[in-house]
């Protein structure tokens, strides 16, 4: 299995050792960005930007939604997480209902590397944020395949 495909209401994919690790652990990083960043850290200025010009209209409507946005934020990567964590034989089972937050997850894990990286990611960072756009589009494509069997509304199995 290269990449994801649907099965019985959810998605799976088999991630090798070594991804399995480098995906848990670039959540993990972010995760704890969400927890202990403050409002000054860029990335976190990109994944809860200001909605407003104006400094003060910006801050009184961060003060109402930044917290909320920055929790939507932290259960996508709690998702993730818990996913990989449940891991059999090294396929991930996502259930359909759970697959946007692995999709808030994963762009957000991408912004991330683009803000660090000043925009311009080369090397090994480059690479990271490829794979993370390859296993969002696998994902994105898998679902507009349609379903199949189980999944499949009466008429089309």
């Amino acid at each position: 299995m290269s990449g994801f495909v649907r099965v019985a209401g959810a998605l799976e994919r088999r991630f090798p050792p070594a991804e399995a690790s480098v995906l848990a652990t670039l959540v993990e990083d972010l995760r704890t960005l969400i927890d202990v960043g403050g409002p000054e850290d860029a990335v976190l200025a990109r994944l809860a930007p200001a909605a407003y010009e104006e400094a003060g209209d910006a801050a009184e409507f961060a003060d109402y939604s930044r917290p909320r946005v920055l929790d939507a934020k932290a259960e996508g990567a709690e998702a993730v997480l818990a996913d990989l964590a449940a891991a059999r034989g090294g396929v991930v089972r996502v259930p359909l209902d759970r697959v946007p937050l692995w999709l808030r997850a994963l762009t957000d894990l991408r912004l991330a590397l683009f803000e660090r990286s000043g925009g311009r990611p080369t090397g090994a960072t480059e690479d990271l944020a490829d794979w993370l756009g390859w296993l969002l589009g696998q994902m994105l494509e898998e679902l507009e395949s349609g379903p199949t069997g189980a999944d499949a509304p009466r008429g089309r199995r």
